[in-house]
């Protein structure tokens, strides 16, 4: 069996690193996907570790990023969440063009 997601879209938000109790770093960000002009998805995705770290120092809300990672169910307070658990990301904007979107907000 096969459990592969790759898809490209922007942050939603900015990337708020947290650490475990353990230590680790870990970031959730919502990335949105547009499936059509007028349809759009928030895709949930956790990085952990190096990622995680990388994420957060580099790419702000709006930054066009391609994902790679694969699909994790999980309960929280006995509700089923699906996401996507990132096992590397790219970004595909220079810098230059992020701070023109940045202005254009």
């Amino acid at each position: 069996m096969l459990n592969n997601v790759c898809f490209v879209g922007r942050l939603t938000a900015e990337p708020e690193l947290k650490k475990t109790e353990s230590g680790k770093s870990v970031v959730t960000v919502n990335i949105a996907v547009h499936n059509t002009k007028e349809d759009t998805v928030f895709i949930p995705v956790i990085f952990w570790n190096k990622q995680a770290e990388i994420m957060c120092q580099y790419c702000k809300k709006g930054k066009l990023i391609s994902v790679q990672g694969f699909l994790k169910n999980s309960t929280y307070k006995d509700i089923q969440v699906l996401r996507v658990v990132g096992v590397q990301f790219h970004m595909l904007e220079p810098k230059e063009k992020q701070e023109e979107y940045d202005i254009l907000e």
